[in-house]
């Protein structure tokens, strides 16, 4: 069995395709190229829980759960402002039984992230070069000219999970809030992420939920998953 990974917490971006939705996640990895590990050691190592279902809205959309380690800190919805108020662009889809509102944007439907609980605005310091990175964004994932330096930080208004957001664990333990980003939407400038090594590393473990048997991640779909 593989020694645990060598792991760094790191900011990445994230958006819909057409950029009216950005946010920022801080994700705890280890440094490209990703060691081989197992997905019992990876989650155990990280914190981190890495995974695609086989239940009818997860297969449909597509979505590539990455949950976060503390959401109130590690998630920052960057654009729109107030993303939970009417006329924001940002909607929801509740599928029956589903754990929580699957958010997308409404201009070119792209689901970015699903999420069940409360949250307000309020300004933080931000890397500025992450945050030049999102707004110079263009269709293709590239980004424009950076002149953020190493260290430096930018004030920007964000929506952000609360304080005292808590969230199930894999033995159902906690709170109701809940929040998966849906991994193919962070960019593709994001340095020290790949998400062909995610896979092909073994980080990303499959469950069985389209007939529920309980938190049991394996190395390949299930019936009815796709990779």
């Amino acid at each position: 069995m593989s020694a645990p990974p060598q792991l760094t917490r790191r900011p990445y971006t994230g958006s819909c395709h057409c950029g009216h939705v950005k946010y920022i996640v801080y994700l705890t990895l280890p440094t490209l190229p990703y060691p081989p590990t197992t997905q019992t050691d990876f989650r155990k190592a990280s914190g981190h829980r890495i995974y695609k279902c086989n239940c009818t809205i997860c297969h449909k959309a597509s979505l590539f759960h990455i949950r976060t380690l503390d959401a109130a800190n590690d998630f920052f919805i960057v654009s729109p402002k107030n993303p939970m108020a009417e006329g924001s662009g940002l909607k929801a889809y509740v599928a029956k039984g589903n754990t929580g509102p699957s958010h997308f944007c409404e201009y070119c439907g792209v689901r970015g992230f699903t999420l069940r609980g409360e949250g307000y605005s309020e300004e933080v310091e931000l890397p500025t070069s992450l945050v030049q990175r999102l707004e110079s964004r263009t269709l293709d994932g590239t980004a424009g000219e950076i002149t953020g330096k190493e260290g430096e930080t930018t004030r920007v208004s964000v929506w952000r999970p609360t304080q005292d957001w808590h969230e199930s664990q894999d033995d159902d333990s906690g709170g109701d809030d809940y929040l998966s980003v849906n991994g193919v939407t962070l960019d593709a400038h994001n340095e020290n992420f790949d998400l062909r090594q995610l896979h092909e590393k073994g980080y990303v473990g499959y469950m069985q939920t389209l007939q529920w048997v309980g938190y049991d991640y394996e190395d390949k779909p299930y019936s009815g998953g796709a990779y």
